[in-house]
């Protein structure tokens, strides 16, 4: 399991054009559990739960984002091991897929 996190990157001004294309990648993301929630960090980015393969197979989509193939928000992404879940989140202790 993986935690993102979508900092401001350089280009964050440009972010209005970009997220019809941002908000279609979170959606497939959902669509297809890779992405198990994401949402707004406060004030600005990001941040998701994320069941990849693996972190490198997440970076690559990631990277396909186009808020971070444009520098709109960089990635900051951490690998969790879940040893205690409450019970509507035991599933996660199962590992990654």
């Amino acid at each position: 399991m993986q935690i993102v996190f979508l900092r401001p990157a350089e280009r964050f001004a440009d972010a209005a054009q970009h997220l019809a294309g941002h908000r279609a990648r979170l959606q497939d993301g959902i669509a297809d559990e890779t992405l198990l929630l994401a949402g707004k960090l406060q004030p600005a980015g990001g941040a998701s739960l994320a069941r990849a393969s693996s972190a490198a197979a997440l970076r690559e989509r990631l990277a396909q984002d186009p808020f971070v193939a444009h520098r709109v928000l960089s990635v900051e992404l951490h690998e969790v091991a879940p040893a205690l879940t409450a019970q509507a989140l035991r599933f996660l202790q199962a590992g990654a897929r």
